[in-house]
């Protein structure tokens, strides 16, 4: 399960582990699309076969990145914010 809490955050929760996380810096322009991108960039991550936790890593930079964008973001964008994403395991 893979829970947006907007500027709160997320939560991703697995059969046997939950992580919590809050969101890059970054200048809020529009929300629209975020969630979407979220689970865009969580399935990348699926399809490249990489860990869940580094999946909801690319969920939350794709999704912070399209908050951060005049429309859609960029793979540069999702990628810039990927090294300020930091999760907790709970």
């Amino acid at each position: 399960v893979l829970i947006s809490l907007g500027a709160k955050g997320s939560i991703f929760i697995t059969k046997d582990e939950i992580f919590i996380s809050g969101v890059p810096k970054g200048k809020l322009i529009s929300s629209n699309g975020s969630g979407d991108s979220m689970i865009g960039g969580f399935i990348y991550g699926l399809n490249k076969e990489l860990q869940l936790d580094k999946c909801y890593e690319l969920g939350i930079a794709s999704g912070s990145a399209t908050a951060f964008s005049k429309g859609l973001a960029t793979f540069e964008t999702m990628e810039n914010l990927l090294k300020e994403i930091k999760i907790n395991k709970i």
